[in-house]
């Protein structure tokens, strides 16, 4: 959540200064600056999403076949906090699958 606010602060920024400011070029290319950072804008928060729900998934996976198994006699819901899990499914997922979600993302944001 932080990091999506923190892009769409950038994203005002830019606006105000492609809008306002940047007055040396002619209007087709502002409109084709300000579409390109629209879209760079929604594909980035698009890629933090994804990262970020893949990251829970794998976390929640793992303890579901882990700790949580059926049949496997430990039934503890929460034992502890998980960031250590968690970060491990958002290290999978930037080594891994990172082309993927950014390709995911890039749908997302055309559409």
């Amino acid at each position: 959540l932080v990091v999506q606010a923190c892009v769409f602060v950038y994203g005002l920024v830019i606006f105000y200064f492609l809008f306002y400011v940047w007055d040396s070029e002619e209007l087709y290319v502002q409109a084709l600056f300000m579409a390109s950072h629209v879209y760079g804008i929604l594909w980035t928060i698009q890629l933090v999403r994804a990262t970020t729900y893949t990251s829970m998934a794998h976390s929640i996976a793992y303890w579901y076949v882990s700790t949580n198994a059926p049949g496997s006699g430990k039934k503890k819901c929460c034992p502890r906090s998980g960031l250590c899990r968690l970060l491990d499914g958002l290290w999978t997922v930037v080594s891994r699958h990172l082309g993927s979600m950014i390709f995911g993302a890039a749908i997302i944001a055309i559409v």
